[in-house]
């Protein structure tokens, strides 16, 4: 969820119909970097010394500030049409928080073991790691891209078919990881829907915000923190305890729950009617051209037929 925080930005430079596309884009972006950088890093580090990656780092980021200085357009604060949620929930907002709580522990729980997992119930070689999370990286890219027009038409499904897709992937993981094919397709199913519940989480925010969905997107960041923290909590007693197979399960019991307290939720749409007011109706035209206009109903106010 490290760009929880830049979805309400980014979603202000387009339309509100594409702020699933726009959504997905931004966490791409971030997944796309990790997947490249981390090995160009590695690489560049290896042949000209960690200096080089350091200052290469710091260039590029030098260049993506200038960039944005230049090109971002200013909006005043409350002018944009993303900077409160379309349809303010603060009950539907809290449920999302204690869900980006479970779905994160759950699935950093899983991840953080998994070179572990691979290597002492798989049975895979050491030199096979890079490659798996190279897979996993893989799928998690094209599952936001793939998240992006779903998003869009019911964010809140799209949000549990994730949490359900990565909790039966942790499941089917801990019960046949032993056999090599299935546990590679299991990290990389997994992953992919991880990455794509952020996507989800982003597109929520930017519809459920109670006040301000720059202030509801850090709130989720910061839940999503804390299911790191309880990540690591847990999954240190429940390795040393019971072994690596099982931080899988407990990744798959924590996404189960958050599974059952998202259905638990009726999915709203995305446009809310406005009723009319009590005591009015409007008046059936009379023709083509005849204004539309309200009147009492009889009792409220009215002369009586």
């Amino acid at each position: 969820m490290r760009q929880t925080t830049d979805v309400a930005a980014a979603a202000e430079l387009f339309r509100p119909g594409l702020r699933g596309r726009v959504v997905a884009v931004v966490f791409a972006g971030g997944n796309v970097a990790l997947l490249v950088g981390v090995p160009t890093g590695a690489w560049l580090g290896e042949k000209a010394g960690w200096r080089a990656s350091f200052l290469t780092v710091a260039g590029l980021g030098a260049v993506v500030l200038a960039v944005v200085a230049v090109l971002l357009p200013s909006t005043r604060p409350g002018e944009g049409h993303a900077t409160h949620g379309a349809t303010p929930d603060a009950r539907r907002f809290g449920l999302l928080v204690v869900i980006a709580v479970l779905t994160t522990a759950g699935a950093i729980a899983a991840y953080t073991y998994v070179a572990l997992f691979v290597t002492e119930v798989t049975g895979f070689a050491t030199t096979s790691v890079g490659a798996i999370l190279l897979a996993r990286g893989m799928a998690s890219v094209l599952a936001i891209l793939a998240m992006a027009a779903f998003v869009d038409r019911n964010p809140w499904l799209a949000l549990v078919v994730t949490v359900a897709l990565q909790t039966v992937g942790l499941l089917v993981l801990y019960a046949f990881g032993r056999q090599p094919m299935v546990a590679v397709g299991m990290i990389a199913v997994s992953g992919m829907a991880f990455a794509a519940f952020t996507a989800a989480l982003g597109g929520l925010v930017l519809q459920v915000a109670p006040g301000r969905s720059d202030v509801a997107a850090a709130t989720l960041s910061a839940a999503v923190n804390v299911g790191i923290t309880v990540r690591a909590f847990v999954g240190g007693l429940v390795v040393t305890g019971f072994g690596v197979a099982t931080t899988v399960l407990v990744g798959a019991i924590l996404g189960g729950i958050a599974v059952v307290l998202a259905c638990g939720q009726r999915v709203r749409p995305q446009r809310e009617q406005t009723a009319d007011p009590p005591g009015e109706r409007p008046v059936v035209d009379s023709g083509p051209l005849a204004p539309r206009t309200r009147q009492p109903l009889p009792g409220r106010g009215g002369s009586r037929s």
